[in-house]
């Protein structure tokens, strides 16, 4: 992901994206997030940002801190490093239903530009609009 979405991603939801902010010291720094930053395309931005809203919001005062955010077998990975044990059991239900949901739902979403992804016959293969999926295939002739 461009570094200007994953700092807007940051800037929004600054707890929830805090190994990002990780020196070498903290713990958060040995994490894939705070090594590697968003792992997957701009075109899941807006996916991404619906599932952080969601999350925070039921989170209310208690914090999730995000370990991984990559593309992974062609669908969004969304990893955390546990939920608080101050969450309700709906709270919790709710976030790992709305993780589930944005994880399946990642791959009718062209990682690359966010149009809708068509159908790949190929297993593990990337979610990719027409137009994106024809590009590569012309890049790779």
């Amino acid at each position: 992901m461009r570094d200007e979405l994953e700092q807007q991603l940051h800037d929004e939801y600054r707890d929830l994206y805090a190994a990002l902010d990780a020196d070498e010291g903290d713990d958060l720094y040995k994490t894939p997030l705070a090594r590697y930053g968003v792992q997957c395309g701009d075109g899941w931005y807006g996916l991404l940002d619906a599932l952080s809203a969601f999350v925070t919001d039921q989170a209310g005062d208690e914090t999730i801190v995000l370990h991984q955010v990559k593309q992974k077998f062609g669908g969004l990975r969304f990893y955390h490093g546990g939920l608080p044990d101050a969450l309700s059991q709906r709270q919790r239900q709710m976030i790992f239903g709305a993780i589930t949901f944005a994880e399946q739902f990642s791959d009718q979403i062209c990682e690359l530009c966010g149009q809708p992804a068509v159908e790949n016959d190929a297993p593990m293969s990337r979610a990719r609009c027409v137009d994106c999926r024809d590009a590569r295939r012309a890049v790779d002739r």
